[in-house]
């Protein structure tokens, strides 16, 4: 179905470790560069090689893999268009675009050689994840690293005297082993095959290593139960006898031969000789971890945040639940918080100043694991924790350090730039993003995220259930004033995103019922906005928001718009309390009277797609709007999804941007010296040249659609925005700096052009 068109989306023939270059006249000092958020993607797994401490933690979602690097001091991302075969860089995901790495593992005995288990197939890299190979041999096999069993560790294994040797447990396929670097793989006949979560993998470190391998392997099938192998995985012994589990979070074998395997009901453990034993901890154990320098010293935790410490073998545990504090000396600040009072209880209160107080933070945990000099790292929600001394108080407060940067991988759903201020995203999770200056602090992070610093969950989750930010607007009369729609409400802020307060919706309807699938706000003065969520009728407040009234209007709402990111309302960025609204049935909509009534001005209208249709009104330019019909995160070539606008108050539309489709978003800037027409922004596929990428117009003519388009490269003239080829779904021009603009990717944060 996708066939040559596909293949020609985004590179003519190149490199496989690099990504299309432009011409020459393209490459300038300017470049693509980070928006820093400081963290954000569930890190379901962490592996760590003890004998040089070398790091490696995968994620859910693009970009999915990090390796730690310590000159750097920091994360540095493993998948990219620099780095990955270019037939999973044109059409990396098909019809899915969120796609994390589903397992990955270090070779301890060759730590510059990583595998990885990735879009449905398996790779190599021999240059610690610098480029990767496809192991083409390897079996058909589907995987989803996003799924809910995505953190059950581990399901790979790479030898620990042996690089050449690999064990995969795939879902359905069954026990996969490679004994020549992945060349070719054999099925594992004896060792059932786990139709869903796959099977864990560990080797017994203390076990012989005669003819060049490990002796002792052990494979947890999901469902099944547990075998083990004293021959490298020849053959294997069914560990069939009392108190056996038959299915794994995360399966350890520990320095004394212990084999650890935690289930998310209880603790077993196997050793030769004695059998398994049950652990009396019952909280739901996920994450297990045994100190490399004593084995008298383990860590768990439940799923929801609780850790426990044991100092004798696990015959006794603390729990580690009230005290734990958190600190963020080269992390973002926000990492340190964590939910006090509960989210409706918080009030929506401005973020806490230094010092949270004990007993504040919980994590979402993936999984644990100890370096040689027993500091313990946790994978979680929004990135990675390290305790340098978690057993030197083991009854009294253990200290996590924040130890997640580099690891921008933040679902976001949009970003503005609004006039006087600086970018403002929003995401999943954690809603909102006001950006510092980066003119003049490249390097900072956001001081806070809102619309409020506290959680929607019961102590001690550390996450948001079901917490989106889906759009954000500034005032078209004062520019200082935003809106905000999250799944938990609306909010308005009239300090520039500093602070926000929840819509008091006091009187009338309330256009909030259902937005946890999405909803979009349009905002003409710091009184007048109208809204349109899933599932409701649209609404309108002339008095801020204390008295919303539904808006006499004969177009269609939208039923249901999952995990939505459009924007079908917006407000005219001149003329005030006049706005535009788009009816997927009939056409488009004007109204002049601050919402109160949408007349029907044009039965012009396109297909949809789902997630990106985005109509914005152009700043000094009365009557001015621009459309998307919103097919972008869909990443091989949709010729129908065009980009429109129209100059008469949405009567007439033109579109004569035929050399581009797929469109993402689109944003405006300056009026640059010369010019008479703001700056477009456009992330989108470019027919001529098949190269999907941010490209701006500076001398566009609204009444022919001519222009002309520069594609805005890296520093080497590539196109990627930092080897980002996640779908993009946000762009917003600097309203001051002529080039100037910041993105947002469906997983991978921000970015920004510089």
């Amino acid at each position: 179905m996708m066939g040559a068109a596909a293949a020609a989306l985004f590179l003519p023939d190149v490199s496989q470790s690099r990504l299309l270059r432009g011409s020459a006249a393209a490459v300038s000092a300017s470049t693509w560069n980070t928006l820093l958020v400081g963290g954000g993607g569930f890190m379901r797994g962490i592996d760590i090689v003890q004998s040089n401490n070398t790091l490696l933690v995968r994620s859910d979602t693009y970009p999915a893999l990090w390796l730690f690097n310590n000159s750097q001091n920091k994360w540095l991302p493993l998948i990219s268009a620099y780095s990955m075969p270019r037939a999973f860089v044109t059409n990396p995901f098909g019809a899915k675009p969120v796609v994390g790495v589903w397992e990955a593992r270090i070779c301890p005995s060759l730590t510059t050689k990583l595998y990885m288990m990735y879009c449905n197939a398996a790779f190599v890299s021999t240059n610690s994840g610098g480029t990767w190979t496809q192991l083409t041999n390897f079996p058909s096999v589907t995987f989803d690293a996003n799924a809910s069993d995505a953190n059950k560790n581990y399901k790979m294994a790479v030898d620990p005297v042996n690089d050449t040797i690999c064990f995969v447990g795939t879902p359905g396929t069954g026990l996969q082993k490679t004994s020549n670097s992945g060349t070719s793989w054999t099925t594992d006949r004896t060792v059932p095959s786990a139709a869903t979560q796959g099977i864990a993998i560990a080797f017994d470190p203390t076990s012989p290593t005669t003819g060049g391998f490990t002796e002792g392997v052990f494979a947890c099938s999901n469902g099944h139960g547990v075998f083990h192998s004293t021959d490298g995985g020849t053959t294997w012994t069914f560990l069939n006898t009392a108190n056996m589990p038959t299915t794994f979070y995360q399966m350890i074998v520990d320095q004394n031969g212990k084999l650890w395997i935690t289930d998310g009901s209880h603790i077993t453990t196997w050793t030769s000789g004695k059998g398994w034993s049950v652990n009396s901890l019952s909280d739901n154990p996920g994450p297990i971890a045994v100190d490399p320098n004593n084995a008298s010293n383990v860590a768990t935790s439940s799923s929801q945040g609780r850790t426990y410490l044991s100092t004798d073998g696990g015959s006794s545990w603390t729990v580690r639940e009230i005290s734990t504090t958190v600190t963020t000396a080269n992390d973002a600040a926000w990492m340190g918080w964590g939910p006090t009072q509960g989210w409706k209880a918080a009030g929506y209160a401005p973020p806490p100043t230094a010092g949270y107080s004990p007993g504040s933070y919980g994590i979402s945990m993936g999984a644990f694991a100890f370096d040689s000099s027993s500091n313990l790292y946790a994978s979680h929600g929004f990135g990675i924790l390290k305790s340098t001394s978690p057993f030197a108080t083991p009854s009294s407060a253990i200290t996590w350090q924040s130890f997640s940067r580099g690891t921008e991988a933040l679902d976001t759903t949009y970003i503005i730039h609004p006039p006087g201020g600086n970018p403002i995203g929003t995401a999943w999770d954690l809603p909102i993003w006001n950006f510092p200056n980066y003119s003049s602090n490249p390097s900072a992070y956001p001081a806070y995220y809102g619309p409020t610093t506290d959680f929607n969950g019961p102590m001690p989750n550390y996450g948001i259930n079901g917490v989106r930010g889906w759009n954000i607007e500034y005032a078209s009369g004062t520019t200082s004033f935003l809106t905000a729609i999250t799944s938990v409400g609306g909010f308005w802020s009239s300090d520039g995103g500093v602070s926000w307060t929840i819509f008091a919706n006091s009187s009338g309807v309330n256009p909030f019922t259902n937005v946890l699938n999405g909803g979009c706000i349009a905002s003409s003065t710091t009184t007048n906005h109208v809204v349109m969520c899933s599932s409701t009728s649209p609404a309108y407040t002339t008095d801020n928001g204390n008295t919303w009234t539904s808006c006499t209007y004969a177009g269609r709402g939208f039923s249901n718009f999952p995990f939505d990111n459009s924007i079908f309302v917006c407000a005219d960025r001149v003329t005030a309390n006049k706005f535009y609204m788009y009816s997927t049935t009939d056409g488009w909509y004007s109204s002049t009277n601050s919402g109160a009534t949408f007349t029907k001005i044009s039965s012009f209208k396109a297909r949809i797609g789902t997630g990106l249709s985005r109509a914005k009104c152009v700043p000094g330019n009365p009557g001015h709007i621009f459309w998307a019909t919103g097919f972008g995160e869909i990443p091989y070539p949709i010729p129908g999804d065009q980009l429109f606008w129209s100059t008469n108050s949405a009567v007439t539309w033109s579109s004569a941007l035929h050399d581009f489709n797929t469109i993402n978003d689109f944003g405006f800037g300056t009026v640059v010296s010369g010019q008479s027409y703001p700056t477009i922004y456009l992330a989108a596929y470019r027919v001529s040249t098949g190269i999907f990428g941010v490209y701006k117009c500076i001398n566009f003519n609204p009444a022919t659609g001519s222009g002309t388009w520069t594609l805005m490269t890296n520093a080497d003239g590539t196109n990627y925005p930092e080897g980002w080829f996640a779908p993009i779904v946000g762009v917003a021009g600097d309203p001051a700096v002529d080039g100037r603009c910041s993105i947002s990717f469906i997983n991978g944060g921000f970015k920004r052009y510089v």
